[in-house]
């Protein structure tokens, strides 16, 4: 991992917008792909009217992530920008919330050689959010704008 990469990854897990709303991030980069590991406690400054977890803090601690693996692996030849989320909540918990990030080499390949050959790409992904228990309390769809960056105007 170069100092930069470790730079980014240290970044992410303090970023104030995620670090206050008690959202805490692990990343692990395994043979050069970054994966997230995410984890909302309940705490009074993230629970909703009816103490269960806020619905906001929940679709937030998912949101960067898939466009920082895309930027991550792709370099900056490539342009990744969030282009629409959408949540569907499932059942309220009262618990601490977590979710997985990840995406697999062969499933960036594949993006990189679209974006390469058609010149764009808006993949989607969907993340499972669970409380401690296990149980399934949200889903998320992120899909993602990625275009080769040109020496033009961009």
């Amino acid at each position: 991992m170069t100092p930069y990469q470790r730079f980014k990854t240290t970044f992410v897990r303090f970023y104030p917008p995620l670090w206050f709303a008690g959202i805490r991030v692990k990343s692990k980069r395994v043979e050069n792909i970054l994966s997230f590991h995410i984890k909302l406690k309940s705490t009074l400054l993230n629970r909703g009217v009816r103490g269960t977890y806020f619905g906001g803090s929940a679709f937030s601690m998912v949101d960067p992530f898939h466009m920082l693996i895309l930027m991550d692996y792709l370099g900056n030849d490539y342009l990744v920008w969030d282009k629409k989320s959408s949540i569907k909540f499932i059942k309220p918990s009262r618990k601490a919330l977590s979710a997985d990030v990840i995406l697999t080499k062969d499933e960036m390949d594949e993006i990189r050689q679209k974006v390469d050959s058609e010149g764009d790409s808006t993949p989607s992904f969907k993340i499972q959010i669970h409380d401690t228990d296990g149980i399934l309390v949200a889903e998320v769809e992120k899909v993602v704008y990625l275009r080769k960056i040109t020496n033009e105007k961009s």
